[in-house]
């Protein structure tokens, strides 16, 4: 079975991988940089992890990254994205297409696809206002009530859980000094996070907690000086999430 994973990259996340993947020329390099940060690494299918010659990988919003794959192949003018994403799948003769970015390429991209692909997949576990998912076999999520609203938006759903970073067997075997870590997304949508977030930093008093909060644009805003004088207020984060928050960290980055 001939794999092709697309992911993505966080906005926040690429200052980061510009700066390990800057001594690297080609599309192998870079991808290769990507993949041992292990950025998303609990998403990504064990033949991608093995490197198996029969599953390929990318970034399809990496602009660097997919740029210098049509340079290597030939493609000639400046191409779009999407077109560089669709010559890579017929390149690889892609069977599954499985994709964890379908905001980007929804159902629309689906219709494009070449012939060789038999079945074409779908991560997602946040709502996506209006877009569309259904000509994928099926979305892919474990959340109970993103799927329901999948299901009510007309596309088959199947229950998927990421697994366990085998690479995760490194860490965690010297002290432990910290009590609750928690590195993720914070905004405005975050609502049963959010609430979760202040309850846990309320014990900051007492307990070493630890919360690398990628915060949203409209939050940092409203946290800023301007914003304070904008009504904002219901986008700034608590004051005990506020006082204790770092700045985020993706991949191997440490905390310290």
């Amino acid at each position: 079975m001939r794999l092709f994973q697309n992911s993505a990259l966080y906005p926040s996340y690429l200052p980061r991988l510009n700066q390990l993947a800057a001594g690297t020329q080609s599309f192998a390099e870079r991808r290769r940089v990507f993949l041992d940060d292990r950025f998303g690494a609990s998403h990504f299918l064990q033949p991608v992890l093995d490197g198996s010659p029969e599953a390929f990988f990318t970034n399809g919003d990496d602009e660097v990254l997919q740029r210098r794959w049509a340079r290597e192949q030939g493609m000639s003018g400046e191409p779009t994205l999407e077109a560089i994403l669709l010559a890579q799948i017929e390149h690889h003769a892609t069977e599954v297409f499985y994709n964890l970015d379908p905001v980007r390429y929804p159902s629309a991209f689906v219709a494009k696809l070449p012939g060789c692909v038999k079945k074409a997949l779908c991560w997602r576990a946040a709502p996506s206002g209006n877009a569309d998912f259904t000509a994928y076999r099926a979305v892919l999520g474990n959340a109970p009530s993103i799927l329901d609203i999948w299901r009510r938006n007309g596309c088959r759903v199947e229950t998927f859980f990421p697994a366990h970073d085998p690479v995760m067997e490194e860490y965690g075997h010297g002290e432990r000094p910290i009590d609750v870590a928690f590195a993720g997304g914070y905004s405005r949508h975050h609502r049963v996070r959010g609430r979760t977030l202040e309850q846990i930093a309320q014990l900051a008093d007492r307990r070493n907690i630890v919360l690398c909060l990628d915060a949203s644009r409209l939050t940092r805003l409203a946290e800023s000086i301007i914003g304070r004088l904008l009504p904002l207020r219901q986008h700034r984060r608590p004051d005990a999430i506020a006082a204790i928050a770092r700045p985020p960290v993706f991949g191997r980055a440490s905390t310290n």
